[in-house]
């Protein structure tokens, strides 16, 4: 379990790195880093996590702007999370997916993982999402 977390903490930098990169061959080579990772999360064969794998692969997706990709792998990723109980990740997946999406279904989409969070005591789901699910997610 700790090699998978270490690899999940890796990729979660390195996509909040290229996030905020400016550089394209920069943000290239953390992307490819954090695909990398996860990558070597599936090989491990765990379900719980295939789910942080594909939602690693999802801000990657997201991160250059493949967002068909990104909404594909958000909602594998969702559906894991939610088989794995675990409610926090799937509502970050939900939250991401909403923000990709846009319009008024992606704002609804957030605006209920944000009242979920918010239920569980959660101050700024924003940054948490940042945190569990990092990546570039603006809807075009």
């Amino acid at each position: 379990m700790g090699f998978i977390r270490g690899l999940d903490s890796k990729a979660r930098r390195r996509l909040a790195f290229a996030a905020q990169s400016e550089d394209a061959r920069e943000r290239d080579v953390l992307v490819r880093g954090a695909e990398g990772h996860a990558q070597a999360i599936l090989r491990e064969r765990t379900h719980w996590a295939d789910s942080l794998a594909l939602l690693l692969q999802a801000g990657a997706a997201a991160t250059p702007r493949e967002p068909a990709r990104a909404q594909s792998l958000l909602e594998s990723a969702e559906a894991g999370f939610t088989r794995g109980d675990m409610a926090l990740y799937a509502t970050a997946a939900r939250r991401r997916r909403g923000e990709l999406m846009g319009g008024e279904a992606g704002r609804d989409l957030v605006a209920a993982a944000d009242t979920w969070m918010t239920g569980q005591g959660i101050k700024n789901p924003e940054r948490m999402t940042a945190m569990l699910a990092p990546g570039r997610w603006r809807a075009d």
